[in-house]
C-alpha cells in the first residue's frame, strides 16, 4: 500500500477570502477539551428472544421442501340464481324505478287539520270537583 502523498496547491477546492483568514490564524489551543462518551446498548433478552424467533421462521420458510405437498384439483363454481331469485331481483328492480320516476306534481293537495285532545277548561272543573 501506498504512502498518502499531500495535494499539489491546485488541486485543492477553492475558499474565500474570510475563510481562508480564519483557518489559518486557527490554533488548537482555541478548542475546549471534552470527554467522549462511547455509549453501547446491548440487546435486551426479549429482543435476542424475538430475532431468534424470526431467524428460525425465516430458515423454516428457506428449507420447505415444496415436494411434500399434495397435489390437489380446485373446482370452481358459479352458482346461477334460481327463477325465485332472478323474480324477486326483477320486482326490486320496478319498485326502485317506480320511486325513481315517482312525480310529486301528480299528488293532491290536502289541509291538515289538527286536533287539540286536551281537556277544555269545563271538563277539568268538573274533575276537580268529582
Amino acid at each position: 500500500m501506498a504512502a498518502p502523498t499531500s495535494p499539489t496547491l491546485k488541486d485543492l477546492p477553492k475558499v474565500a477570502p474570510d475563510v481562508k483568514s480564519e483557518l489559518e490564524g486557527f490554533t488548537p489551543d482555541k478548542l475546549k477539551h471534552t470527554e467522549t462518551q462511547e455509549k453501547v446498548v446491548l440487546p435486551t433478552k426479549e429482543d435476542v428472544q424475538q430475532e431468534k424467533t424470526h431467524n428460525a421462521l425465516l430458515q423454516g420458510v428457506e428449507g420447505f421442501d415444496a415436494d411434500q405437498l399434495k397435489k390437489t384439483e380446485t373446482q370452481e363454481k358459479n352458482r346461477l340464481p334460481s327463477p325465485d331469485e332472478i323474480q324477486q331481483e326483477k320486482t326490486m328492480q320496478t319498485h326502485l324505478d317506480g320511486i325513481e320516476k315517482f312525480d310529486a306534481n301528480k299528488l293532491k293537495h290536502t289541509d291538515t287539520v289538527e286536533k287539540n285532545p286536551l281537556p277544555t277548561a269545563d271538563d277539568i272543573k268538573t274533575e276537580k270537583s268529582a
